[in-house]
């Protein structure tokens, strides 16, 4: 089985839209994959979830439960600080240090700043099509 870590945009939208995120979402489930998240991102959806999309904050939580879904803790200030360099957007930095402390076979975003050699050469990015061809 695989790890796989999402990002907040790719769980909002896995949430939200009936759609190619929603799918990866639900074969990971099917599969029996671990879904990795970083607290950071869980923040971020949950802010993102209830100011546009008020109501469907119960969504993230029935998510949470039925996948059992391995948070991640903010990273301390010292590998925010040590991994400031390797992505273009400060906002970033947490999950790629999240992302590279939780070691996912797999962290998926939409992001196109992740698809960078500083962050690729930790971590494998994909995007969601990706994830699926991969995970199958």
């Amino acid at each position: 089985m695989m790890r796989i870590m999402v990002d907040s945009n790719t769980l909002v939208s896995g949430i939200v839209f009936e759609g190619i995120e929603r799918n990866l979402l639900r074969r990971i489930w099917q599969i029996g994959h671990t879904l990795v998240i970083a607290e950071y991102s869980l923040m971020e959806v949950d802010r993102v979830l209830n100011t546009k999309f008020p109501g469907s904050t119960k969504a993230l939580e029935n998510l949470l439960s039925i996948f059992n879904a391995e948070v991640f803790p903010l990273p301390g200030a010292e590998d925010v600080k040590r991994h400031r360099d390797r992505i273009r957007d400060k906002h970033d930095v947490p999950v790629i240090a999240t992302a590279i402390a939780a070691k996912p076979d797999l962290f998926v975003t939409g992001d196109r700043d992740f698809f960078t050699s500083d962050v690729i050469s930790v971590v494998r990015v994909v995007t969601t099509r990706e994830a699926l061809e991969i995970i199958g």
